[in-house]
């Protein structure tokens, strides 16, 4: 038994080695807050466009400047790690993962998948600041009413819960409540 305690302290240690150098790159390539935004708004804007067919390149392009500065991750005990790293005050800490958790449960429950946590940097002057998201995938069998549905219920989770609503959450409702299908 004492070597299977060994053998999970090495892992959560190799995995600490692993986010560190995660999250060096992200901050090496962290965007200024603005450039950032901006960024967020102009590819939110291209991938919400019913036909997105003269955008996929410039969406790619956006995609990977995005994922330059963030770091992705599976598990909610990573997403910890992540956010101890990043100097956040505990109790932050802890209400960010409350927040992402339940989206990531509510959309699990509705049939959609949780994929994974993604941890953005940008700069704000010499420091930087952090925004988390989930990402999560609908079935491609789900008609555009189910596929809208789903996705407002998850996004409202963290109020369910019991907890907030950002104001990524609120813009996010209320852009699917003003789209037709």
């Amino acid at each position: 038994m004492e070597s299977n305690n060994k053998m999970e302290k090495i892992n959560i240690e190799e995995k600490s080695i692993e986010l560190d150098e995660l999250m060096k790159r992200a901050e090496e390539n962290a965007l200024d807050s603005e450039e950032f935004m901006a960024t967020r708004k102009r590819l939110e804007f291209l991938t919400s466009q019913k036909d997105r067919t003269n955008f996929l390149s410039e969406i790619w392009d956006l995609k990977k400047k995005m994922a330059k500065s963030s770091v992705t991750v599976k598990t909610l005990y990573e997403l910890k790690m992540l956010l101890e790293k990043s100097k956040m005050d505990k109790e932050t800490q802890i209400s960010v993962l409350a927040h992402e958790n339940a989206h990531g449960n509510k959309a699990d429950s509705l049939g959609a998948k949780h994929e994974s946590y993604i941890l953005s940097v940008w700069k704000i002057g010499d420091k930087f600041g952090y925004s988390v998201g989930t990402h999560i995938t609908h079935p491609d069998a789900w008609d555009k009413d189910k596929d809208k549905n789903v996705s407002i219920e998850y996004t409202k989770a963290p109020e369910e819960y019991g907890g907030y609503l950002s104001d990524k959450d609120k813009e996010d409702i209320e852009q699917k409540n003003n789209t037709k299908n």
